[in-house]
């Protein structure tokens, strides 16, 4: 079952790539959580539910300087010491 991957379970709370089906270009998303029906992941406080027969792959995301500050408001993160 996808959702017992310790590989996804890993990037949990870590910014991550989707490539979905009629999706182009996705950015960095926030994997928040993984389930049998799909994963929920978010960017700028909006969660995004994708179905597992839309999902093509999920990896770790390489992000930009502009990225990153989405992805740290996204986690709650503040980047200041």
């Amino acid at each position: 079952m996808r959702n017992d991957s310790e590989f996804l379970t890993t990037l949990i709370g870590k910014p991550v790539r989707i490539v979905a089906i009629d999706e182009e270009n996705l950015p960095p998303l926030v994997l928040q959580e993984i389930s049998q029906l799909g994963v929920v992941a978010a960017r700028q406080g909006v969660s995004h539910f994708f179905p597992w027969n839309e999902i093509v792959e999920i990896s770790p995301a390489e992000i930009s300087t502009g990225d990153r500050e989405l992805v740290e408001a996204a986690l709650g993160v503040d980047s200041e010491p």
